[in-house]
């Protein structure tokens, strides 16, 4: 069954920067405890943006190879932002991040409730209580991936 798209399904064009701050973010929502409807969401989401993640991934770390520095004791490579080659780093990175990832990316926003099914702390009867999550988890994702209902 093909789905129409729709305000909630749309085919995008994503930028690496997009799939860079949201892919980590939707792993740490994924250890949230959800309803089944928005943990198959966040669930098919990771599925689809962990191989582009994992390309930038693997190019920026073709980018920091380039710049970093190498200890001659321990062979370890770093670069902090007083290092020569930081700038360029820099850079050459946010051309990465800014760049049109190349093939259109098919998202179905994740429709998180305000409340989810919960205990009372005192009399430990079921209720719903408010569905706590920290910001820095849905800065990135709300523009194109999560919505609250």
């Amino acid at each position: 069954m093909v789905k129409k798209e729709t305000e909630e399904t749309t085919k995008t064009g994503l930028t690496n920067r997009e799939i860079w701050k949201a892919y980590p973010q939707l792993v740490e929502l994924s250890r949230v405890k959800l309803p089944i409807r928005p943990s198959i969401g966040v669930a098919k989401i990771i599925n689809i943006l962990e191989k582009p993640y994992t390309i930038i991934d693997k190019k920026r770390l073709e980018i920091l190879a380039e710049y970093a520095k190498v200890d001659p004791k321990t062979k370890e490579k770093s670069l902090t932002p007083n290092d020569a080659g930081y700038s360029g780093f820099v850079e050459k990175l946010d051309e990465l991040l800014d760049m049109e990832w190349d093939k259109d990316i098919k998202i179905e926003k994740v429709k998180l409730p305000e409340r989810i099914a919960g205990t009372c702390d005192a009399c430990h009867h079921n209720m719903d209580v408010e569905f706590l999550i920290e910001a820095f988890i849905l800065v990135p994702l709300q523009e194109k991936f999560v919505e609250v209902i």
